[in-house]
Formats: structure tokens, sequence, C-alpha cells
């Protein structure tokens, strides 16, 4: 018994999104920048969101940090309204790259102090 076309059609729809979604796993890019201290490390990052950053920001320091510089952009597009539109630019953002978010954090990881 064949399946009917709507189905076949939900099914590769789905199919789709799922690869096209796993294709887009969101990157933070880590740069590591210079103090005046040999003791503390300062790194600069850059991703989509700024939860993002934050989860990176405690992975590099885990002690803590101070944050130096913080930045996030959202741009709303013309045609957001239109479900069509909105899903597309969701799913083309995934294979692309952020192209509407932008976010960046700078920060100097804490030095714990030396025991006597």
């Amino acid at each position: 018994m064949n399946a009917k076309p709507w189905k076949t059609w939900a099914a590769r729809s789905a199919v789709a999104t799922l690869v096209v979604g796993l294709m887009g796993c969101a990157t933070v890019q880590v740069h590591r920048i210079g103090t005046d201290s040999s003791t503390e490390a300062a790194f600069e990052l850059e991703g989509a969101s700024k939860s993002q950053l934050d989860v990176e920001a405690r992975r590099l320091c885990p002690n803590g940090y101070h944050v130096m510089r913080q930045s996030q952009q959202y741009q709303r597009l013309d045609n957001d309204d239109i479900f069509y539109v909105r899903w597309w630019n969701r799913a083309s953002a995934l294979v692309s790259g952020p192209t509407t978010q932008k976010a960046q954090l700078t920060v100097v990881c804490k030095v714990v102090p030396p025991t006597p």
C-alpha cells in the first residue's frame, strides 16, 4: 500500500530540518590576548549569543572571571512576521552561520592567591 503524498512530504521535511539543524552547531571563537601579568589569562570570545559566551568563559576560567567588555547585537529582518520567511531565515542561519546575531565578550580570569 502506498503512503499518502502528504505523509511522504512531511517525513522528508522533518529529515531535512533535522539535517540542517545538526549541520549548524553554533561555534564560539576564542582568542587569547596578552596582559601585563604572566599569571593572568585573558580571552576575547565571539559567538552568536551572550549565553554561549558565558558558558565558554566559565569553562576557560574555572576560578571565575572579570568582564572587561561585552556587546550583543540582534537585527530584526524586514519580513520577520511571515512564518515561512522566519522558518527559512532560521534554517539558512544554521547552515551559513549567524548573520543576524553577534556577541562579543572580553574576560580576564581570576587568579587564586597562593596559600601560605
